[in-house]
């Protein structure tokens, strides 16, 4: 048969409370960790965004104050922007300016805007 024996003392151990206790602290800090990171790599992209569709705004706006209404390619660091003027259609001095800004082969921004060609200088 077996016989328990009584311990004098008491062994040193962790409780089930402190356990749990434990985990919960290393789980919050642990998805924590997990937004912040998740927020640097999404905000990384949407700064390079903004940057390409600022981009694409300042040579709209430059091609309609110049009136330089021709098709054109331009690098920006590693942007690539390409303007072209498309006929609308509709009107003979109707056009569509088109803006797009690459990355290497992705597109990040596409700026389209109707605009008026006059031929008055």
């Amino acid at each position: 048969n077996y016989q328990m024996v009584k311990l004098n003392s008491k062994i040193p151990a962790f409780t089930i409370m402190e356990s749990m206790v434990a985990i919960i602290i290393v789980m919050v800090v642990f998805s924590l960790t997990s937004i912040v990171i998740i927020n640097v790599v999404s905000t990384g992209m949407s700064r390079e965004k903004k940057n390409a569709y600022s981009l694409a705004k300042l040579m709209s706006n430059e091609t309609i104050y110049q009136k330089r209404y021709i098709d054109e390619t331009l690098n920006v660091g590693e942007l690539l922007l390409e303007k072209t003027i498309l006929d609308y259609g509709k009107g003979e001095n109707l056009k569509v300016l088109l803006i797009e800004v690459f990355k290497g082969k992705e597109k990040l921004v596409e700026r389209k805007e109707l605009i008026l060609v006059t031929t008055e200088q």
